[in-house]
């Protein structure tokens, strides 16, 4: 993200000034409050593919955890297609 200033807006402003908010959004991060705590934000449209693009790594190394953890166990893909009770393994 843009290591320009973030504006912060007060919901009630962020509606009335939505377009603004929207453009502003192009060059930095724009955090909306709702009774002074942060309830969202709007962010340009490389940042979100960039984060959501970082989400998807970071499932991906929980599902390969999750993948050993179960193998380590002796869990098999036949368990899973069962949809019966399957043994708890610890992810540590």
């Amino acid at each position: 993200m843009s290591a320009e200033k973030i504006n912060a807006w007060n919901l009630s402003e962020a509606k009335a000034r939505f377009s603004e908010v929207v453009k502003k959004s192009k060059d930095s991060p724009q955090r909306v409050y709702v009774s002074g705590e942060l309830a969202g934000a709007f962010i340009n449209g490389e940042d979100l593919k960039r984060l959501e693009a970082a989400k998807m790594v970071e499932m991906m190394a929980l599902l390969g955890k999750f993948t050993q953890a179960a193998e380590a166990e002796g869990v098999t893909e036949e368990d899973f297609e069962r949809r019966g009770t399957i043994k708890a393994v610890s992810l540590d």
